[in-house]
């Protein structure tokens, strides 16, 4: 049971993480498909496409998709904080509150985190095609339609890590060119279903921020070209792609597709946790608060995301 001095430290705490938790903007922002889960490992079907219509010249002109599957196993993640019992025993409640507010911001970024780890190793590892989630050349096994397709693209940069705006925008271009040029797997077209430049987010990582940015909004680019870009998608930064693998590389999602590029598989959700009504917090005076959630990251569907690398 909860002492009225306990319930307010509860009070103060949980406000502070959800609050702070719910504010922080989201990169992955409508590029995520949430999948609940009941079980520790989950195996769940990926339909391929439905057929076009054809000519009706018998009954049995109904076709079966492909299935695939991907298997995820979940798995516990958690985090936690403790508060000295000095600042409970006098009330230094702005210290408290902005010590979990803290662990709820590390909460979410944790998800964004894990989320921008696919994106890092998409090269390597593979999706539900067997193929690595960025590939010069995607096929589904078993498809009508095989031709090899392409949405890890490269281009020259005089320098990689600091392109010109012609550079850029030529890379982005190549990248929206790619949304309209793939296929399913029975050979009809998977073009985006909206142009709106909210449903194409670049996703960039710090040092491009000044470029995409300047991309996006610049009536012209350098010298007499004007910029057909203007306007056209949404530059969001993402501290986490930074790693040594991801040199020269940024990329380019559609979010407006049922089909997402990451899925996430979680089990109940976040949870926030104390112990104020343990023996620690009763003997020693001092409050532990956490936050845990079990479930994991998995590929979607490649059509829905494009990787460009600048090389020199």
């Amino acid at each position: 049971m909860y002492t009225s001095a306990s319930a307010l430290l509860l009070k103060t705490a949980m406000q502070s993480f959800w609050n702070t938790y719910y504010t922080i903007a989201d990169p992955f922002d409508g590029l995520v498909d949430v999948q609940q889960s009941t079980q520790e490992t989950e195996t769940r079907a990926f339909l391929g496409a439905a057929p076009m219509p054809e000519e009706w010249i018998s009954d049995d002109n109904v076709k079966a998709a492909n299935e695939y599957s991907y298997t995820a196993k979940n798995k516990a993640w958690k985090g936690g904080v403790r508060i000295p019992k000095n600042l409970i025993k006098f009330q230094q409640w702005d210290e408290i509150g902005r010590h979990v507010a803290n662990l709820g911001e590390k909460a979410r970024a944790h998800r964004t985190k894990k989320l921008s780890e696919m994106l890092n190793t998409g090269t390597v590892a593979t999706g539900a095609d067997d193929d690595p989630f960025f590939d010069t050349a995607h096929e589904w096994e078993g498809a009508e339609y095989t031709t090899a397709q392409n949405n890890d693209l490269t281009s020259v940069a005089a320098d990689a890590d600091f392109p010109t705006d012609l550079e850029f925008a030529a890379a982005l271009r190549g990248m929206f060119d790619a949304f309209w040029s793939f296929k399913d797997d029975r050979g009809d077209p998977m073009t985006p279903n909206s142009d709106s430049p909210e449903n194409f987010i670049c996703m960039v990582p710090p040092k491009y921020r000044s470029i995409a940015l300047r991309v996006m909004r610049a009536d012209s680019l350098t010298g007499p070209l004007g910029s057909d870009l203007k306007g056209l998608f949404t530059v969001r930064v993402n501290p986490f792609l930074t790693a040594p693998t991801t040199t020269g590389k940024f990329y380019l999602c559609y979010s407006g597709s049922n089909h997402k590029p990451l899925i996430l598989q979680e089990a109940g959700g976040l949870q926030f946790g104390d112990n104020l009504q343990g023996e620690e917090y009763r003997s020693r005076g001092s409050a532990v608060f956490d936050a845990s959630w079990w479930g994991e990251t998995i590929y979607g569907n490649y059509v829905t995301a494009v990787l460009h690398t600048f090389t020199e």
